[in-house]
């Protein structure tokens, strides 16, 4: 009798088996992202199915890297090609990791990656707003002597302060990409 595997197990297989699937062109592709953050987004996203369509009817999500299909027809992409979803998934990613290293002036390669896996989480509204929030949080506890440590580091002490339930917060969570929004 064989055990099932977990959820974590099951999740691991699909990391590995991406990996070494379409590894190479991910490389060929990546530019400064780490291969395991793709590799992990990627794989979450279409299952490894390179067919796959989402249930979003707003985005319509296609291919691999799961491409909003305006976004394949405006790169002339065909979402459906590995070679093609890998590109996209790619050149989409060393975006936000531009545009994250812009928004926070100075910040380390480790944190871009943690604030571009929140962006796919939550979203990036969500992320722009918590970053705004834990600034000025910063700039309110340096006014009154208390040292700052890191923008990132000094998040989780921020949302114990903060209750984001209250209405001004609860609007900014749970955005994804502005073509939903927009």
């Amino acid at each position: 009798m064989t055990a099932r595997k977990s959820a974590q197990e099951r999740r691991q297989e699909l990391f590995e088996s991406f990996g070494a699937r379409y590894g190479e062109l991910i490389d060929r592709y990546r530019g400064i992202v780490p291969r395991s953050l793709l590799v992990v987004q990627m794989a979450l996203e279409s299952r490894g199915d390179p067919y796959a369509i989402s249930n979003d009817p707003v985005l319509i999500e296609v291919g691999l890297s799961q491409a909003p299909i305006a976004r394949t027809w405006r790169m002339d992409v065909d979402p459906f090609d590995v070679g093609g979803a890998i590109w996209l998934g790619c050149v989409e990613a060393n975006a936000d990791a531009d545009r994250y290293r812009a928004f926070v002036p100075g910040i380390s390669a480790a944190d871009t990656w943690y604030l571009m896996l929140l962006d796919y989480s939550i979203g990036t509204g969500a992320v722009e707003h918590t970053l705004r929030a834990v600034r000025a949080w910063i700039e309110r506890r340096r006014m009154r002597g208390i040292p700052p440590r890191d923008l990132v580091a000094d998040i989780p002490a921020w949302a114990k302060a903060t209750d984001l339930a209250l209405p001004q917060h609860a609007r900014h969570w749970g955005r994804q990409s502005p073509e939903i929004i927009g």
